[in-house]
């Protein structure tokens, strides 16, 4: 059963019971939400790179589309960044589980999310054409 974006998010457990509603302040944590998809990639973009306006650092990304495979499928736009362009070298065709963190921007009075891979593992390489 291949995942789809009803199933990405996946919720740490947190027993409420535990707590008294006295302390729950002193025991409240970020919630951390471990993301995660499975598909085909369907295109993979050219690597940008850049130096970091804050930090002053190199940095470098490349994009990847990946479909999922249900009745309806969706696409998602996810990056690798730095040494994780070499770790996973995405192809078109593959597919793919990906585990990633999701962040969101403003730029000009609107929001961006940007969703960035750190671990890609390969189901099923892509298939090859008869020639």
């Amino acid at each position: 059963r291949s995942r789809g974006l009803g199933d990405v998010y996946k919720r740490q457990d947190f027993n409420h019971e535990s707590v008294s509603p006295l302390n729950l302040q002193n025991h409240i944590k970020p919630i951390l939400i471990k993301m995660e998809i499975q598909g085909k990639i369907i295109a993979v973009l050219p690597i940008r790179d850049g130096i970091g306006k804050t930090s002053g650092n190199e940095w470098k990304s490349r994009e990847f589309v990946l479909e999922t495979e249900e009745n309806k499928p969706q696409s998602l736009c996810l990056q690798l960044m730095n040494a994780n362009i070499d770790r996973y070298a995405v192809e078109v065709g593959q597919t793919v589980h990906v585990k990633f963190d999701c962040t969101a921007r403003q730029w000009e009075n609107r929001w961006f999310n940007t969703l960035t891979a750190w671990e890609v593992v390969v189901i099923k390489e892509k298939e090859e054409k008869p020639v």
